[in-house]
């Protein structure tokens, strides 16, 4: 797997974890870009896949989510990153 593929799957994670919060919620774009502490256009462009998720939106997404589902996401995110670091070895 290259980097750009271990990023693209990473983003992709994240931006379901983003989706389904948000649905889960039942909260406007607004409120959400709120407790990210993201601008409504920044919100949806990482729920639409228009922007790439960055250390900041990363941990804003993180910081909304359960403890639960924090650690869910995390283990896939090192999982992703494992897979491409073991095929580089």
């Amino acid at each position: 797997m290259t980097k750009k593929n271990c990023f693209a799957l990473m983003n992709k994670e994240l931006r379901n974890a983003l989706r389904t919060y948000h649905a889960l919620s039942d909260i406007s774009q607004e409120e959400l870009a709120a407790r990210m502490q993201i601008t409504p256009r920044a919100c949806s462009g990482l729920e639409n896949g228009e922007y790439g998720f960055s250390i900041f939106s990363t941990m804003a997404l993180f910081s909304i989510l359960s403890p639960e589902d924090r650690f869910r996401l995390f283990a896939k995110l090192c999982a992703i990153m494992a897979q491409m670091l073991g095929e580089a070895a």
